[in-house]
């Protein structure tokens, strides 16, 4: 995952994962751009990270811990790593180098683009490039995309929300139903929560809600980019300004993928 054009006052960050069985020692590897004639810039050594990596999990490098847990979810705190100096990220396009110090062994590349972002992400400003797949080719524009709307635009130092696989600690139901149920009153929170599981990354979505004369009194997403699974939130407030009444109402939820596939959902609800 990277962020390359971050909030302002926020920070840039590059996120590594160990797709291995084995713990990673990163004391022995750099980061660099790579310049248009080939060569390396300005080379930037781990050396300073004195712990392993673990087998399947997640490091986030940035100059700035505070730049990046003021505007992200922070799942694990420990998963992130503060460093002095690290490469700057162009914010339209560059090559990021990860390389054996020693010898300058490449062990992943990637020249990313602002173009690989979703098409209904209308402001990149604060929001990450997810890998969908690590196993896959790392240079496919195919196997990044923007970060969801419903994570926050980043998932530092955790699972990619649109990761195409499965978390150790969360491992895929072969059961579970692709997607979206009704909103659900979280009364602890005082909120409705929407959850939704998809078949595969790019969807986007527009939820409204209707009365049963067919006219809708709510919007609760309106091109939203999704991510694989999630949750949206409505504070139960209509088109008004004001908490919808209770009452039987009509959900529809539209979602579209950018290959053209759109999948529709249309259920009955009470509102409390």
């Amino acid at each position: 995952e990277l962020l390359p054009d971050p909030y302002a006052g926020g920070s840039e960050y590059i996120e590594l994962y160990n797709r291995s069985d084995h713990p990673l020692s990163l004391s022995a590897l750099s980061v660099a751009i790579r310049k248009s004639d080939g060569t390396l810039s300005t080379r930037y050594p781990l050396a300073s990270i004195p712990h392993h990596l673990k087998a399947k999990s997640y490091l986030l490098l940035t100059k700035n811990l505070e730049g990046v847990a003021s505007f992200y979810s922070i799942s694990d705190p420990t998963a992130l790593c503060e460093l002095a100096k690290l490469p700057i990220l162009a914010n339209t396009s560059s090559t990021l180098v990860l390389f054996r110090a020693a010898d300058e062994t490449v062990i992943d590349e990637v020249a990313y683009s602002s173009k690989w972002h979703a098409h209904s992400v209308k402001s990149q400003k604060g929001v990450a490039l997810e890998r969908i797949d690590p196993d896959a080719a790392t240079q496919n524009p195919a196997n990044w995309t923007s970060a969801s709307a419903t994570a926050g635009y980043g998932t530092p130092g955790y699972q990619n929300s649109q990761s195409g696989i499965s978390s150790p600690d969360d491992p895929d139901n072969p059961e579970e139903p692709t997607g979206i149920e009704v909103p659900q009153w979280d009364e602890s929170s005082g909120h409705y929560t929407i959850s939704y599981y998809l078949d595969q990354p790019g969807y986007s979505c527009r939820v409204f809600i209707f009365n049963l004369a067919g006219i809708r009194v709510a919007e609760i997403a309106n091109h939203e980019l999704l991510g694989m699974k999630g949750q949206l939130i409505w504070d139960g407030y209509a088109l008004s300004g004001k908490q919808l009444q209770t009452g039987i109402y009509i959900f529809y939820a539209e979602l579209y993928h950018t290959s053209g596939t759109v999948k529709r959902y249309k259920h009955i609800f009470p509102a409390r």
